[in-house]
């Protein structure tokens, strides 16, 4: 889905139009660098390194926690 956003002009309000993209079966997909093996994770946790001294919790008033 692609977005595009225009500004208003002489008056008129700000344009939102949506445009959604056509993928052709038949185009040419290029492969893929896979570095392997990857290296190790340096935290221990994906969150590990993140200041959660902001962090919203998830609850009734702000999404469930699968994150939506």
């Amino acid at each position: 889905m692609v977005l595009k956003v225009k500004k208003g002009k002489h008056g008129n309000p700000p344009k939102i139009e949506q445009f959604m993209g056509e993928v052709s079966d038949y185009t040419f997909g290029p492969l893929q660098n896979v570095y392997a093996p990857l290296a190790p994770a340096k935290y221990k946790s994906p969150t590990a390194q993140l200041d959660t001294t902001n962090l919203i919790q998830p609850g009734s008033d702000t999404y469930c926690d699968n994150g939506y």
